[in-house]
């Protein structure tokens, strides 16, 4: 989460996808399935990260969200207007895929970021 700032807001990604996710450390039970789909679109102009959303309050309201105790994915396009879009599906490998998919293909609709 320290690295938010040059992955999501420096890089030279133009989509950053946040896990918002509860971590002890830099451990969480959704790090697996990040890594993963990490690999899958590794050559795509997309960066991942995560953040312990039950301590991050303040950087969740600015996605209109509140920590529930359930892990969730944020999508963050970055330029000149920064949007977002959030995952409302089930933490599964599959449909996060999907997700980033429809992002990839122009098929998703992004919110102005807060």
């Amino acid at each position: 989460e320290d690295n938010i700032g040059t992955k999501c807001f420096g890089g030279k990604k133009s989509v950053c996808i946040i896990a918002l996710v509860k971590a002890a450390g830099d451990e969480f039970m959704e790090k697996e399935d990040l890594i993963e789909i990490s690999k899958k679109y590794r050559n795509d102009p997309i960066a991942f990260t995560w953040v312990d959303g039950s301590t991050q309050s303040e950087f969740l309201s600015g996605f209109g969200l509140e920590w529930a105790g359930e892990p969730k994915l944020v999508a963050v396009k970055t330029g000149k207007r920064n949007r977002f879009v959030v995952f409302d599906g089930e933490w599964q490998r599959a449909s996060m895929n999907s997700f980033v998919d429809k992002i990839l293909g122009g098929d998703m609709m992004f919110k102005p970021l807060k």
